[in-house]
């Protein structure tokens, strides 16, 4: 079911529809893809805005927070 883990599901489907759907995965070898996946989780947890964050980024969230 979409709802046993929220949180995964909204980041996969962002992830998915920020990166993944913009390239051509047919082309891409098994490093690139990690690449691209390992680089939007980094984006994701520090430089993504996020509404649930007042539309701050998560370091700019951390550091208004200290």
């Amino acid at each position: 079911m979409p709802t046993d883990n929220a949180c995964m599901e909204a980041f996969w489907a962002n992830m998915k529809r920020e990166t993944i759907h913009y390239e051509k995965m047919q082309n891409l070898d098994e490093p690139q893809i990690i690449e691209i996946i390992t680089d939007y989780i980094e984006y994701y947890n520090i430089y993504r805005k996020m509404k649930v964050l007042n539309y701050l980024s998560p370091m700019d969230f951390k550091h208004l927070s200290l």
